[in-house]
């Protein structure tokens, strides 16, 4: 019986840490905007080095003008990543808008702290409580907003 709660428990869970990281202000200000900046970095530095790898192609061409097309930029979401992200740093935050992805790993890791609760039993109670709140919140915003 324990153990039907307990998966139930971390469906809720994890239904609730996918919405906070996709789609509430607090992942957006603590997980998805950090990611954006620091993948934007990793995608300028990106650009600037095919520059330079571009103009040491003209320059041992010995051209002023290079037949060699200058790579094009991808275009642009409205959050400021590549539709096409280059950098695997680009690729991971742009992964952050994505529930089923993000779902995935937040699903991967309530599991694994559920087994370690089990392991360690005085972790157990801590573990349903949070779970429990979670699971609780997002039931209730989800209720919610069916209601109104």
């Amino acid at each position: 019986m324990h153990k039907a709660v307990d998966n139930l428990l971390a469906i809720g869970f994890v239904l609730r840490l996918s919405r906070v990281v996709t789609t509430d202000w607090v992942g957006f200000w603590w997980l998805r905007e950090p990611a954006r900046k620091w993948a934007l970095k990793a995608e300028d530095r990106a650009e600037r080095w095919e520059h330079s790898a571009h103009r040491a192609k003209v320059a041992a061409m010995g051209r002023e003008h290079s037949p060699v097309p200058v790579p094009p930029k991808p275009p642009m979401s409205e959050r400021g990543l590549p539709d096409d992200p280059r950098t695997w740093q680009a690729k991971l935050a742009k992964g952050l808008d994505c529930p089923f992805c993000v779902g995935f790993w937040l699903g991967a890791a309530v599991l694994l702290s559920l087994a370690i609760a089990r392991a360690v039993p005085p972790l157990l109670p801590v573990w349903r409580a949070v779970a429990t709140v979670f699971s609780l919140n997002y039931l209730t915003g989800h209720i919610g907003a069916r209601l109104d």
